[in-house]
């Protein structure tokens, strides 16, 4: 049964909340009794040309639940998204919604109009604010997709809609803004169809565009005497108005083919690209955060008048990530797209750059150790260890179970875009030589204070892991097979690969692999034969790969049912060995990172003219700020 079957069976506030994961008792004490003004905390912030925004924040308990909902929401849009009035242009492809939803971005809505004579940009006015209580109850109640009981559908309103409105802040607001939109988005489709334009919505911004001689005047309108002030066609205002939305006449504009054309930030002339200054702006902030370890961003300041003066602030790591992840996402579909049509592109300046941050970001300036193992399985067993044994190791643990007591980290694997870019993709031997090489290459560029924690290799003894030592031996000099704890690569890289021959329960290895040695070892060894000879639904664990079969199971299943379910260190005796390693190069790093702080204080505080001298913002990050703070708006 989906999710949507289900939420239209529900009939009280109990079955809702076990669709939602939580307790009956918690949702209706917070719904109901709780202070709705302790549940919010509203602020405004300033917007560019002026004016101010309100952002109504929910209190924690209440975001849980509002998050749960999104969720459960995006898998009813997924299940209703392609049926009758879901917001599909007629006669295309691709849905006209392009906001907040999965697959779908500011890029992948700017693409329908890019090479047009016109586009015509129409914003809606407080767009959350206009969907109230009524109409989210209306849409539950009412709409053929959903049907639902009438204390469902109240108590759903109830969790998204705060003083009669749905809230900038909250995490439903924005699915909740995509299924009631989706009569508007129907309407202007058909309209747009009937007179021949391309339609598209990304949240509140209305995006047109066609290539004929003259615009449909049922969309927009030239006014009379002033050949660049356009106004929204009647056939078009009477479409928003009558599903409840009004027209924001101060950000209504038209665009020509000679100037440059903008669709949700983007420009959409020839092909979807980012704007020039934005680009500049984001490279040079890149630029002087790895020369000084610090860049700065603009803000526009809040004050008592009608001026919003702009500022420059401190920028953070995860603001500059979102810019240069934004940057480099546009010209990575670039050449994806033309490696679909069999041309070779080269990465972009903006790629590299981002690829660098990263390396900057999770490693160079790590907050913690941080361990790569060969794959996400590795990461299971050694989190587990750690913990089971957590009373040995109070420099990798804390004391008492609690989320969040870890105190390393370790890079998780997700087969996402960030893998590809860091030469990581999906972990293995191979990937760990490429990102060992990239990340020295990487480091020269930063010369800013970093490298306070360690980052740690782990590889098994085989014939993968003799790949990776022997690169670590060109980048560092020193031979390593396993046999030392650890070897110090470079900077605060580090590998420690299992020991050699690592059967904890002193059984003897079969030796079944072309290429394998005596000496060969794996993670999975640290467990005890014991472990290893559990079997999960009548099959047995193999460590080949290729696990398909009905006579074994693979790692990650071993992971997953055996792994996470030992209880005791007794279980992950085997594995103190290792963590010894780990902790060995803990301490060394530390105590190395402490002797370098100490003998590089004076040099610092000599060369720059004393300690924390400030070094002026460049003229090409100042000149950006503006493209930024428009991309933020």
């Amino acid at each position: 049964m989906t999710k949507l079957e289900q939420l239209r069976r529900a009939t009280t506030l109990r079955d809702l909340a076990e669709l939602l994961g939580v307790t009956a008792p918690g949702l209706a004490y917070i719904l109901y009794h709780k202070p709705r003004d302790q549940l919010y905390r509203a602020f405004e912030i300033p917007k560019r040309k002026g004016g101010t925004r309100s952002i109504s924040a929910p209190a924690d308990e209440l975001k849980t639940i509002q998050k749960k909902l999104s969720s459960l929401l995006q898998e009813c849009w997924a299940e209703i998204g392609d049926g009758k009035n879901s917001g599909r242009h007629p006669g295309r492809k691709g849905r006209v919604a392009h906001g907040f939803l999965p697959g779908r971005s500011i890029s992948t809505n700017a693409r329908q109009h890019r090479r047009k004579r016109f586009v015509f940009n129409v914003d809606l006015e407080d767009f959350f604010g206009s969907i109230n209580f009524g109409r989210v109850f209306g849409l539950l109640r009412q709409d053929n997709n959903f049907k639902l009981q009438p204390r469902v559908a109240a108590v759903i309103a109830t969790i998204a809609c705060f003083e009669n409105k749905l809230p900038q802040g909250s995490p439903c607001s924005p699915i909740i803004s995509n299924l009631v939109a989706r009569i508007l988005d129907a309407r202007i489709a058909g309209l747009a169809a009937k007179v021949g334009v391309n339609y598209s919505r990304y949240a509140d911004d209305l995006s047109f565009s066609c290539n004929g001689r003259i615009f449909p005047p049922e969309i927009a309108k030239k006014i009379e005497g002033d050949d660049h002030s356009w106004v929204v066609g009647k056939a078009l205002n009477s479409v928003i108005e009558k599903t409840g939305y009004r027209v924001n006449l101060s950000k209504t504009r038209m665009q020509y083919e000679d100037s440059r054309q903008e669709v949700t930030g983007l420009v959409v002339n020839r092909r979807v690209n980012v704007r020039s200054e934005y680009r500049r702006a984001v490279r040079a902030m890149g630029h002087r955060l790895f020369s000084t370890g610090a860049f700065d961003v603009p803000k526009v300041a809040l004050t008592k008048g009608n001026d919003f003066p702009m500022q420059s602030v401190q920028g953070t790591i995860p603001q500059l990530h979102g810019m240069m992840s934004f940057v480099a996402s546009i010209d990575r579909l670039h050449r994806e797209a033309a490696l679909s049509r069999g041309d070779a592109i080269e990465e972009t300046s903006a790629e590299k750059l981002y690829r660098n941050f990263l390396y900057y970001r999770f490693f160079y300036k790590n907050d913690a150790p941080i361990i790569l193992c060969e794959g996400i399985t590795d990461n299971i067993y050694l989190r587990c260890a750690i913990r089971a044994l957590r009373e040995s190791y109070p420099l990798l643990v804390k004391p008492k179970a609690e989320p969040g007591d870890l105190l390393i980290k370790f890079y998780k694997y997700r087969g996402a875009a960030v893998d590809t870019v860091l030469k990581l993709k999906d972990g293995g031997a191979g990937n760990l030589q490429n990102f060992m090489v990239a990340y020295k290459k990487a480091c020269q560029l930063f010369l800013g204070a970093g490298k306070e924690n360690p980052v740690i290799l782990i590889v098994d003894n085989d014939e993968g892991g003799r790949k990776v030592m022997g690169a670590a031996k060109e980048l560092s000099g020193k031979a390593y097979d396993g046999s030392q704890a650890y070897l110090h690569v470079f900077g605060n890289l580090y590998l420690i690969a299992t020991h050699p021959t690592a059967v904890v329960d002193g059984g003897q290895k079969k030796m079944a692999q072309k290429g394998a040695r005596p000496s060969d070892s794996c993670i999975e060894e640290y467990f005890s034969s014991e472990v290893r000879s559990t079997k999960l639904n009548g099959k047995t664990l193999t460590l080949k790969n290729d696990s398909s079969g009905v006579a074994h199971y693979g790692k990650m299943d071993f992971a997953k049912h055996i792994v996470e379910n030992l209880r005791g260190a007794d279980s992950f005796s085997g594995f103190a060995r290792l963590l010894d390693r780990i902790n060995l190069v803990v301490t060394a790093h530390a105590s190395s990172s402490t002797e370098a702080a100490v003998s590089g204080a004076a040099a610092s505080q000599l060369s720059n003219g004393g300690l924390g001298a400030a070094i002026p913002p460049t003229g090409e990050t100042i000149a950006g700020f503006t493209e930024i703070a428009e991309a933020a708006d």
